[in-house]
């Protein structure tokens, strides 16, 4: 009896936390498990109506799933289940809404999808994520409605795998500061529309939405941008405030070449800059400096001297550059090696590197072009106090005497330190 007496003590204490405590233990709960708190007491029946968070994922779903695992029951049974207990939620709950996630939990072809999404921007919603199942042959990706985009109070809005047409009416999003698109088809039009009508947005990243080939990013308030996928242009426009930027451009079967410049166009106060391209090419003399850039990452190919040309001006329009990143990667389409290249340019050159602390160097083979490339930095980086060198997969075998040649290297720093690994 005593120990009945304190188990309900202590729940009646738990009963009557403020709000805020409640709410933070049912978020943290699966949905289900959530709903069914509403069993130990009468005063926590109605608590989770009022939760501030819905979540519907893969731990929502667990027993059917098992059913459905067993032969229990249909793929299309099991859907219309999720269905009807998400419709049941939504039904109940009777207050505004912070966030609602819909995440691997159905198809994207849910004809009950549309009713939701009314249903919450009604809830002055601030976050809402969907992600759908990918897709597989004969299945029609969710055509997001326009209904979505006429809720304002969206302060975080994340989409995968599925389609956004903008409705006629579209005036922007006036709160939004982040929004995330993965493999979401969507026109060159419709991206630059959204964004540009999205003036308070902060964070945009952008994965795999490959129907997208001229990207135009007018932002006035970005600050952290993420591109990878398949394009042919990008363009920075009113996006001064960008302070970290990472782009992966992927060019299957396309000879074309980037230019370096081109790419960072716009971009002038950017700190942190991460671009996998392989196709890299810059004015010999720069017209634009980056004051604030202090971080660079690039895949680079060695052996061409146009992509070796342009790290050199980048890193010489970088007056305050202190790590530098190099993924020497092959470029089939790259322009052949000068032969010559190193014997005029291997040379001491004024701020070239006049704050470089830091260089990482990953896929070295020991070859001539990697040793040169090397040579030069260690020769004018005059405050330099790391160099890591990662070999590749394919590293000469002749790895000692490549390691006995760099140590003969003149260095600029006395602080120098160069390391070698074997992984990276």
């Amino acid at each position: 009896m005593g120990t009945k007496r304190a188990t309900y003590d202590n729940l009646d204490r738990l009963s009557n936390s403020p709000k805020e405590i409640i709410d933070e233990i049912l978020k943290r709960l699966p949905i289900r498990d959530a709903i069914k708190t509403s069993f130990l007491s009468r005063g926590w029946r109605y608590r989770w109506m009022s939760m501030p968070v819905l979540v519907f994922d893969r731990r929502s779903d667990t027993f059917m799933r098992r059913n459905q695992v067993y032969g229990l029951e249909s793929e299309q049974q099991i859907n219309t289940k999720l269905v009807n207990f998400v419709n049941k939620v939504l039904l109940l709950h009777n207050t505004t809404l912070s966030k609602f996630e819909l995440n691997n939990f159905l198809l994207g072809d849910c004809s009950d999808l549309d009713q939701w999404i009314l249903v919450l921007s009604r809830k002055k919603l601030n976050n809402l994520i969907l992600v759908f199942k990918p897709a597989y042959p004969n299945f029609n990706p969710y055509h997001v409605p326009g209904c979505l985009f006429s809720c304002q109070t969206l302060q975080t809005l994340e989409l995968r795998n599925c389609v956004v047409k903008l409705p006629s009416q579209y005036e922007g999003f006036i709160a939004l500061t982040s929004l995330y698109l993965f493999y979401v088809n969507l026109t060159n039009d419709t991206l630059e529309t959204l964004v540009a009508k999205s003036s308070l947005l902060k964070r945009l990243r952008l994965v795999s939405c490959n129907d997208l080939t001229h990207i135009i990013i007018d932002a006035p308030n970005l600050e952290q941008v993420s591109i990878r996928g398949c394009c042919e242009t990008i363009s920075f426009r009113n996006a001064l405030k960008v302070r970290v930027a990472c782009i992966q451009i992927l060019l299957p079967g396309f000879p074309m070449r980037f230019r370096l410049d081109q790419v960072l166009g716009g971009l002038n106060k950017v700190r942190h800059i991460s671009i996998v391209q392989p196709f890299l090419e810059m004015d010999v003399a720069p017209r634009t400096y980056y004051h604030h850039l202090t971080f660079v990452q690039l895949a680079v190919n060695l052996k061409d001297s146009k992509q070796v040309i342009a790290v050199r001006y980048l890193c010489r329009s970088s007056p305050l550059l202190k790590t530098l990143e190099i993924k020497t990667i092959l470029d089939h389409s790259a322009h052949l090696y000068e032969t010559n290249f190193w014997e005029a340019r291997l040379r001491k050159e004024a701020d070239v590197f006049p704050c470089l602390k830091t260089v990482r160097l990953t896929g070295f083979k020991g070859v001539k072009h990697d040793m040169e490339f090397t040579h030069f930095i260690l020769m004018n980086a005059v405050v330099l106090e790391t160099f890591s060198i990662y070999w590749g997969d394919r590293a000469l075998l002749e790895k000692l005497t490549a390691v006995e040649k760099m140590m003969q290297f003149e260095k600029a720093s006395s602080k120098a330190k160069v390391i070698f690994n074997s992984k990276t």
